[in-house]
């Protein structure tokens, strides 16, 4: 029963002010040169997961369509078709866990990806 009260007797914020509130911050930061950034977020699944962000924005390099999906069905298990491409932070992990199964579900994904693109004269895609 106390506990109901004590949420009763706290001072409420209407939302008008809480936007006022926030910008005035963002007016005093921008006047001070002060940069918004975001926190540095600290888990294993964050950090995973900007590494592969980080490898979406790499450069795309033109590899052989014919011998990537030759590459990939003998070696992909362990990564041998990213080896290929020079994605080698990639390759490592498909080689670090290639005893759980994850390089060969990842190579399905990879050959499911190439198959379907039109390569250029030459025969190569951009990868």
């Amino acid at each position: 029963m106390a506990a109901k009260r004590k949420t009763r007797d706290k001072e409420e914020i209407r939302i008008e002010e809480f936007i006022a509130a926030e910008e005035e911050l963002d007016s005093l930061k921008k006047q001070y040169g002060i940069e918004d950034t975001p926190n540095q977020k600290k888990g294993f699944i964050h950090r995973v997961a900007s590494f592969f962000e980080r490898q979406s924005d790499r450069e795309k390099v033109a590899v052989n369509k014919k011998k990537y999906i030759i590459i990939a069905l003998l070696t992909g298990w362990f990564g041998g078709h990213r080896f290929y491409v020079k994605h080698y932070k990639v390759a490592f992990l498909y080689l670090l866990f290639f005893w759980i199964g994850l390089g060969l579900y990842n190579t399905i994904i990879d050959l499911m990806i190439v198959i379907p693109m039109q390569p250029d004269e030459n025969g190569n895609v951009l990868l």
